[in-house]
């Protein structure tokens, strides 16, 4: 998909002895959004925005060693290893000898000459490095203003973690002018860098610049005009997370020092084999308790009681996205734990006085969860006319956010269908669930909307495996717990035939064995991933 900025000018810092300006330029091409205040609460700010650019630029994906120079390295050698092998005559070794000299001579002479092409060629590859860093960040973060604070939010460049900052009005001692609504803004790596001058005795003055709206058509040569070609993955990760906030989920109460002790663990320990995993065990009125695998090292958590009703044991993967929380703790107040259930996304609400700092994790680091069709946010919900969406989200943009109960009663609809309503708006991109005050809220995450149907599936593949389970073609005959993992048998049928299909999916919910009677499979073996029957088999056993 392609994103189209317009930029007045660039974000920027100004630092003085007495004062710090903080001005972000928006999105001109979005309907005009701005606001200016003086921040009260300096040093929190600091920290909650310097957090939410750990997110961005963080990328847990595996990276393979590059072993090029090193293989050029050896090529170049090999000859030579050769030849003193081979050499056993003495007049032989003197040659070789001789031929290394001269070898050696021509290099130096060769790096003589070509030095300055390299040198040149070195300083274009870093200039290209430096102007294109920020385009690396894949989409600048998305700030929103609402009559009772601002929030920014952002999502990681492995499209697995989402960060969202909510600013309470509080924060700020004075308010000069706001202007409710979304819009993208310029927010490059050397901003971050002036964040850290931030400090409690200077005046920071808060902006979202207004004036870049008012600029006449001649002074275009100011603009910034930027247009991405965003991965369709990373728009609909952005839209699952969003849409997997306004699902039932198991709720906690952290003590701050008792997440402190899990990111230790985890910053102390680098785990090699599997199972990789974090395990909440919750038994109503006791202590959290936190067990890591492969470790087997347990947490007893005495300042955080669980409160629920009935006893849970949840696992989650992906838990070193938790250390970019380490630099809110010495601030924080309150941690908040949502968990949706094993190997789905969770979310942890970090509480600052007036400030609220959100981060999502999706089911695992490489989002496989989403590829391989396990948990799809995006799948339909129950269909309303457009007439009756329209009206619901125009009452929402009446007040800018509302809980389900207020409209219901604003709507006349019952609280389901407003509910369903809105799921569908957040899956569009339109509004967002406030998980720290529990109500929706409107962001519009593209001026122009987001052809949510072309987003819907990863691949043809994952398509049809959603037509097969939704058509009632899958049957589940055998979903069996293991010490090692699950176990699913079960048969689909497809176009006249019915195919027999088994899947074991490992501990930290992997595909690693799986058969098919299909020729696909027979074919292919899991070369090219499984099969359309194996993808329908997991999703209608939600293994």
């Amino acid at each position: 998909m392609e994103f189209n900025y317009k930029y007045g000018g660039q974000s920027g810092v100004v630092n003085s002895a007495n004062s710090v300006g903080v001005s972000f330029a928006p999105d001109l091409l979005r309907k005009p959004t701005f606001f200016t205040g003086i921040l009260n609460k300096k040093i929190p700010f600091r920290e909650a925005i310097s957090a939410m650019h750990d997110v961005v630029v963080s990328d847990l994906r595996f990276k393979p060693k590059d072993k090029s120079e090193y293989k050029e390295w050896a090529k170049a050698q090999e000859e030579l290893w050769l030849a003193e092998y081979m050499a056993k005559a003495p007049d032989l070794q003197d040659r070789i000898e001789n031929l290394k000299t001269e070898l050696s001579s021509l290099r130096s002479h060769k790096q003589k000459i070509m030095g300055p092409f390299f040198k040149a060629r070195q300083a274009f590859f870093n200039y290209i490095r430096k102007r294109d860093y920020d385009a690396w960040f894949v989409l600048d973060p998305v700030i929103t203003v609402h009559p009772d604070e601002l929030f920014f939010e952002c999502f990681s460049q492995d499209e697995s973690t989402y960060a969202r900052l909510g600013c309470d009005y509080n924060i700020f001692n004075r308010i000069d002018t706001f202007e409710c609504g979304t819009t993208n803004i310029d927010y490059s790596s050397a901003l971050y860098n002036e964040f850290q001058k931030i400090r409690s005795y200077k005046e920071t003055e808060f902006s979202i610049d207004p004036s870049g709206f008012e600029v006449q058509t001649e002074g275009e040569d100011d603009y910034k005009e930027e247009k991405i070609d965003l991965p369709d993955s990373w728009v609909r990760g952005f839209l699952q997370v969003s849409a997997a906030m306004t699902l039932p989920s198991v709720s906690l109460e952290l003590h701050p020092m008792d997440l402190w002790n899990c990111l230790f663990i985890l910053r102390r320990n680098k785990a090699v084999s599997s199972p990789r995993y974090m395990k909440y065990i919750l038994r109503p009125g006791e202590p959290i308790r936190i067990l890591f695998e492969p470790w087997k090292k347990e947490i007893v958590c005495p300042r955080s009681i669980y409160k629920g009703l009935d006893s849970r044991e949840i696992k989650i993967w992906g838990r070193r996205r938790l250390l970019t929380l380490e630099r809110l703790l010495p601030i924080a107040q309150t941690v908040k734990v949502h968990l949706l259930g094993d190997g789905l996304p969770s979310f942890y609400i970090v509480g600052m006085d007036d400030l609220n700092y959100t981060l999502g994790l999706s089911g695992w680091t490489s989002n496989d969860w989403s590829r391989a069709g396990q948990f799809n946010l995006l799948g339909s919900f129950e269909k309303f006319d457009e007439g009756t969406k329209r009206m619901v989200y125009d009452t929402l943009k009446k007040d800018w956010s509302k809980s389900v109960s207020d409209l219901a009663k604003s709507t006349g609809l019952d609280e389901g269908a407003v509910q369903g309503i809105m799921t569908a708006h957040a899956q569009e991109g339109n509004a967002i669930f406030d998980l720290n005050k529990k109500r929706f809220r409107v962001r519009e995450l593209s001026k122009d909307g987001i052809p949510i149907e072309t987003l819907r599936f990863v691949s043809e593949l994952e398509k049809e495996a959603d037509r097969l389970s939704k058509s009632g073609m899958v049957q589940v005959d055998e979903h069996t717990q293991k010490a090692e993992g699950e176990e699913v048998v079960g048969s689909v049928k497809d176009k006249g035939k019915k195919y027999l299909s088994y899947l074991f999916i490992n501990e930290d919910k992997k595909l690693v064995k799986a058969e098919c009677t299909c020729d696909f499979h027979k074919y292919n073996g899991l070369k090219k991933g499984p099969c359309a029957h194996m993808l329908s088999l997991r999703m209608t056993a939600k293994a």
